[in-house]
């Protein structure tokens, strides 16, 4: 996991660990993950810039999470369910759903107003 370069020891991961951090994208943040490794976010920071498929499997990772999430919302809307339509409806196609309130007098005519000021 560690090589030493006449300074403080460069991290490195393995195969498995790879493996590992593409698990745990899928429901644990970069600080969390770090965590876990037992170094700081930075370290897994230059470590991504350093192992490019460490990034990639972070971001297979999550991105393999939210279709699997997705997925199951969608099919949750095709089954009916009317709160996953609206949420997919107002998170994918921009649908929104706004009440207009308006306020009239009697029969729809104007509100009279009377304002009274009380002195204590």
């Amino acid at each position: 996991m560690t090589t030493e370069l006449g300074g403080p020891p460069v991290i490195v991961l393995s195969e498995e660990d790879v493996k590992r951090v593409e698990q745990m994208a899928a429901v644990l943040t970069q600080a969390q993950i770090s965590d876990y490794f037992g170094f700081t976010d930075k370290t897994l920071r230059k470590i991504m810039e350093r192992q490019p498929e460490v990034r990639t499997a972070y971001n297979r990772g999550k991105a393999l999470a939210i279709m699997n999430v997705a997925n199951n919302l969608v099919v949750k809307a095709h089954d009916g369910d009317v709160n996953a339509m609206k949420f997919y409806l107002s998170h994918q196609a921009g649908w929104s759903e706004k009440t207009k309130t308006e306020i009239s007098g009697a029969d729809g005519g104007e509100l009279n107003w009377k304002v009274t000021v009380v002195k204590p």
